[in-house]
């Protein structure tokens, strides 16, 4: 990613998913104080029954507005509708400050970030039958 892909007048919002059983702990939660420092927020989301919540936290910079436990619905669709809902909140906080300035060092770090991300090596298994036909969510306003 360089500065030139980068608009300072977009919201910078990530959303990772993941089990949150990092074998790197230290790292990850630096990353996502990295990234909070950055301007990105990072909005963390749990799909395995096995959930380590505090991981979550660490990736979310310790923001548990920012944390989504897929455990906790019945249906996918839930899930979908909570994630889609943190990032039209994390766009309107990001809208009332001032715009991020994107610099190298950010740049950087996104690259960084890309280039050390842990390769999914198998499909996760469903932990949440799908009962419906998800709904689309319109995630402008």
């Amino acid at each position: 990613m360089s500065a030139q892909v980068v608009r300072s007048d977009v919201p910078k919002i990530a959303v990772v998913l993941t089990d949150g059983d990092s074998q790197k702990k230290n790292w990850t939660k630096n990353q996502g104080l990295k990234a909070a420092k950055s301007g990105i927020t990072v909005i963390s989301v749990g799909v395995d029954n096995k959930i380590n919540n505090q991981e979550l936290l660490n990736i979310a910079a310790g923001d548990s507005d920012n944390v989504v436990d897929s455990t906790r619905h019945t249906y996918v669709d839930h899930t979908v509708s909570e994630v889609g809902e943190k990032i039209c909140e994390a766009v309107e906080k990001q809208q009332a400050t001032k715009p991020v300035t994107e610099t190298p060092e950010t740049s950087k770090m996104v690259t960084e970030m890309l280039k050390t991300a842990e390769p999914v090596t198998e499909t996760p298994k469903a932990t949440v039958p799908v009962t419906e036909t998800p709904k689309i969510v319109n995630l402008g306003k």
